[in-house]
């Protein structure tokens, strides 16, 4: 993980790729273009090597086009059991090259990442061996999940929660973080509703906020009770639309206020310096 240049996670799982805008944050989607790149790749494995995918590449065909995303979602059965393999505890970003909770994700697919994630929240692994830290203690991975569609999220969440509860069971998600993505006000409105009401279902969940790209300004005051932390960031790449630094600032006072950790991620539009004011925002909850 490298902070200085705003990145809060070590790793990143795509068991789902897949997605389509939805907003107007989704304008300038890097993972969009990072999946037409990967799909490049593939076609050029698919012509020069018979079909073989050295790199893992392959996954992406048919999830975007010269339009961009498709809306074709798609479960990589080679991703499942990933982390399985990685022994040193790591901050895992999840399903970021595409959206696991939208509506053309099979929920059973769905059912199946949650489950591989929940499993590290357990003191032993499915072989007896506990999962340690380099100071001998248990500490599993930490898993990032981010969705634009948190009333689907609400609803598989909770009935896959709900499932462990008929089997008398209790999900162990103590180390997945749920978060939703919102880029203005009018977003966050109609997003955060369904996080709190997510929360509402195991009020210890850990819950957080990504409002990147920052387009407008935002007031979460009514929904930052119970957030575990909040993430803010300027759009990158080519035609990004500037961070309009007040907006910035009313957002990180809020945080402060409510005393929420608040992690500024950059300023975007190609500008390499994440201070503000002279200063960093580094604070984060999962580390």
């Amino acid at each position: 993980m490298d902070i200085e240049k705003g990145k809060y996670w070590d790793v990143a799982w795509n068991p789902m790729v897949g997605c389509s805008k939805v907003s107007a944050g989704c304008r300038n989607c890097w993972a969009e273009k990072m999946a037409r790149r990967m799909q490049g790749i593939a076609q050029r494995n698919l012509d020069q090597f018979m079909h073989r995918d050295f790199d893992g590449t392959a996954k992406y065909f048919g999830t975007v086009n010269e339009k961009g995303w498709t809306g074709y979602v798609r479960l990589e059965e080679d991703e499942i059991d990933k982390p399985l393999k990685w022994r040193k505890p790591r901050i895992v970003a999840t399903c970021w090259m595409g959206d696991m909770f939208h509506y053309n994700g099979d929920a059973l697919d769905v059912y199946r990442v949650l489950d591989s994630m929940e499993r590290f929240g357990r003191p032993f692994d499915d072989w007896g061996n506990r999962w340690l830290g380099s100071d001998g203690f248990v500490k599993p991975h930490t898993f990032l999940v981010l969705t634009k569609r948190p009333e689907r999220m609400r609803e598989i969440v909770g009935a896959w929660l709900a499932g462990y509860a008929h089997e008398n069971k209790r999900a162990e998600i103590d180390h997945i973080w749920f978060g939703v993505s919102v880029e203005d006000q009018k977003s966050a409105d109609e997003r955060l509703p369904h996080l709190q009401a997510l929360k509402g279902v195991r009020p210890n969940m850990n819950t957080w906020v990504s409002v990147e790209p920052m387009l407008g300004s935002v007031v979460l005051y009514e929904y930052l009770d119970g957030i575990g932390q909040v993430v803010c960031g300027g759009e990158t790449g080519p035609g990004s639309r500037p961070l309009v630094p007040v907006r910035e600032f009313g957002l990180r006072m809020q945080c402060l206020g409510m005393r929420v950790p608040y992690f500024f991620k950059s300023w975007g539009g190609g500008k390499k310096d994440r201070r503000v004011d002279g200063v960093t925002w580094d604070d984060l909850a999962w580390v």
